[in-house]
């Protein structure tokens, strides 16, 4: 009934003064610890993705603001959607891949896992075309490096994680309102 981490505050506390010597017992070796439950995985339907690259690539449903900034970003944000797609990567790898990082010639791209180990990723054609239709703009605007950040932000610096969960909410919102 109590929350898993107020259980294991309270026996980390009991645990260093018994070990002290303050206490003579430590009574909260009785205490159980509460099962934690996992939250089930959302998945999108096959229409719902198309629907969503779909609201991506037109800005549909997308307000007067947001549609200015839509403008500066849609092949970002399609290159971005059709990499989470396809490949299934977390935020924080993605936004941790760098332009050098892409190998178009063998279709792949190297990537940092959550242990530090990095690991080749192979991506479809459709991932392809999105990515060097942006990186292809990028190239025309004049900030293309190699050793630069594959996403880059409207300031030109890398994407925060924050940033692109936000993205992600924005067009998911419109493409399935009843899935969080």
């Amino acid at each position: 009934r109590y929350p898993a981490r107020k259980v294991a505050c309270l026996r980390s506390f009991f645990k260093h003064y018994y070990r002290k010597g303050v206490l003579d017992k430590n009574i909260c070796e009785l205490l159980d610890t509460p099962k934690l439950h996992e939250k089930a995985i959302v998945r999108l339907e096959p229409d719902e993705v198309a629907n969503l690259l779909d609201i991506v690539e037109n800005g549909e449903q997308l307000t007067e603001k947001q549609k200015q900034y839509h403008k500066k970003n849609v092949t970002r944000d399609v290159a971005i959607l059709t990499l989470f797609l396809t490949t299934g990567i977390r935020v924080s790898e993605l936004v941790s891949i760098n332009v050098n990082d892409v190998d178009f010639k063998n279709g792949c791209f190297k990537v940092t896992r959550k242990g530090g180990n990095q690991v080749m990723l192979y991506f479809d054609e459709e991932t392809a075309q999105a990515l060097s239709n942006y990186l292809d703009e990028r190239k025309e605007r004049g900030n293309y490096e190699l050793a630069s950040p594959l996403f880059l932000s409207m300031q030109g610096k890398r994407m925060s994680v924050r940033s692109v969960e936000l993205m992600v909410k924005k067009y998911a919102r419109i493409a399935s309102p009843l899935k969080k």
